[in-house]
């Protein structure tokens, strides 16, 4: 038995999967699901009919009336970066990341208490952020993406 392994030997690094890989993309799929679902599609519509169409929408009051600058802009792009995260999230790119910037957007949207659906309230909010710093430490997983891309090549 080595006490040093050999670094140089592919095998040494060769991911294994286990349960707790299959419960963060549990944790991914789901929050990615709900968070997509429920709170961001159909803002995201509204969003769109607010751009292309000039259709008023209700998020854009919403800012005006907490003093965000230029609401019209920070809006539309509040929603696209929540759709963001929620599909970056279901696939595991980025996770660390995503997560962060996730729970940037959840905080902001509890402090400024923004109503994005009927089903949004602050205990869905902190869940939310519970829920992503959880991925802010724990990663993707083995099961994603960031797995998929950052695995060595094995050698001949």
């Amino acid at each position: 038995m080595d006490v040093y392994p050999n670094t140089a030997d592919a095998r040494a690094y060769e991911p294994v999967v286990t349960v707790h890989d299959f419960w963060l993309l549990a944790l991914r799929l789901a929050t990615a699901f709900c968070l997509i679902y429920f709170q961001a599609w159909d803002q995201i519509k509204m969003a769109w009919a607010f751009v292309w169409e000039k259709v008023p929408w209700t998020l854009v009051d919403q800012m005006s009336a907490a003093s965000f600058p230029t609401p019209n802009i920070l809006a539309p792009l509040l929603i696209f970066l929540l759709m963001v995260v929620g599909f970056a999230l279901g696939f595991g790119f980025l996770s660390r990341i995503i997560s962060l910037i996730g729970v940037l957007l959840c905080g902001l949207v509890l402090v400024a208490q923004l109503e994005l659906s009927t089903s949004l309230t602050s205990q869905t909010l902190i869940l939310y952020c519970s829920i992503l710093l959880v991925m802010v430490f724990a990663g993707g997983g083995r099961i994603s993406l960031d797995a998929l891309l950052t695995r060595r090549k094995k050698t001949a």
